[in-house]
């Protein structure tokens, strides 16, 4: 691996230098074209950049909450918890899927720690753990009605007489 993210730089570099002394050519005759093939490099490892490890933790984080997201049921669940907890025999019935299913989607959803539970007596209750997705259901639905207005006038704008 070593030896080929090597010659990937490598390759970069030499393409990198053609590119200084053409540009040193054509537009900046006055920068020396060393200096600015040190300026476009060091441009070329910037975007090059890897992430550390605490970035991509985060943006894996981030990921699995939009993952968990990512299914009409568990939207529908989210919805519904939004409003008050409920047991899991009640989203069951609400979903329409059979309890394993349900129970599935509540794992997901637990797991990126969107919602939290509690055993009383026999019966586990959800409840939603982080409040933040209300706001971002209103801003989704907002940018959906103004793209279906949109669209609605797209459709209807050679009708009006």
């Amino acid at each position: 691996r070593n030896r080929r993210s090597s010659s990937i730089s490598a390759k970069v570099f030499a393409k990198e230098i053609g590119y200084a002394r053409h540009f040193c050519k054509r537009e900046y005759q006055c920068i020396s074209p060393s200096a600015l093939l040190i300026w476009r490099f060091c441009q070329i490892a910037v975007c090059l950049q890897v992430m550390d490890a605490k970035t991509l933790a985060l943006y894996e984080a981030r990921a699995q909450v939009f993952k968990a997201l990512a299914h009409p049921s568990r939207l529908l669940i989210v919805d519904e918890l939004m409003r008050s907890e409920r047991c899991v025999r009640d989203l069951t019935a609400l979903v329409g899927s059979d309890m394993s299913t349900v129970s599935k989607h509540l794992s997901v959803l637990r797991a990126a720690g969107v919602v939290q539970d509690e055993r009383r007596g026999s019966q586990i209750w959800y409840r939603l753990r982080m409040k933040c997705v209300t706001k971002f259901f209103v801003c989704v639905e907002s940018e959906l009605q103004k793209q279906a207005s949109e669209q609605w006038d797209l459709v209807h704008a050679g009708t009006t007489r």
